[in-house]
This record gives structure tokens, C-alpha cells and sequence, in this order.
């Protein structure tokens, strides 16, 4: 299966970062995608909806990545497991200082 057909499943739209990630074809197997997405211990095994704005530039790259890692089967994919990954890091950062 093509990456533009496999990301058609997931994304209406591609950016144009995206569409020349797709036309490269870096599609992980099945089997790594499946090992990459075995789920680690949930934390709290609960998650609480927070809206807020974020630069078009960055929810740009914030789309790019996440589709990379998923083409790739490289876990965390998702936005909001990016997002929150990247926010524990920089508050135990804080919490340090």
C-alpha cells in the first residue's frame, strides 16, 4: 500500500511537508507498527479534554511529525501523546529550576 493511500485513511488533506513524506514511501511493516504501538503502563489511564490555540506554524509541524511517526510505526503518534509528552518534559524542567 502506498503512503498516500495509507495516510488517505487517516488525513482528508495533506500539507505540503506531508505530501513529500508520502511520496518517499517510508511505510513501517505491520509487524513493527504492531510491536511500536504495544502500550506502555498508563499513568493515570485518564485523559481530560484542555482546548487552547496554538501558531499555524507549529500545529503544521505538530501534523508533520505525527504523520512521520506513524508512517514509521514509532510510538507516540498521536498529537495529544506528543503534546503531552513534550509538556511533562519541559514542567520537570520547570520543577527542577
Amino acid at each position: 500500500m502506498s503512503a498516500r493511500k495509507s495516510l488517505g485513511r487517516f488525513m482528508n488533506k495533506l500539507s505540503p511537508r506531508e505530501e513529500a513524506f508520502a511520496k518517499e514511501e517510508k511505510l513501517a511493516s505491520n509487524i513493527d507498527r504492531n510491536i511500536a504501538v504495544l502500550p506502555e503502563k498508563k499513568e493515570e489511564g485518564r485523559w481530560v479534554m484542555v482546548t487552547f490555540k496554538l501558531p499555524p506554524a507549529q500545529i503544521e509541524q505538530l501534523s508533520a511529525i505525527s504523520t512521520a511517526r506513524r508512517l514509521k510505526g514509532k510510538a507516540p503518534w498521536r498529537k495529544q501523546e506528543i503534546l503531552s509528552q513534550a509538556l511533562a518534559t519541559w514542567l520537570a524542567q520547570e520543577k527542577e529550576e
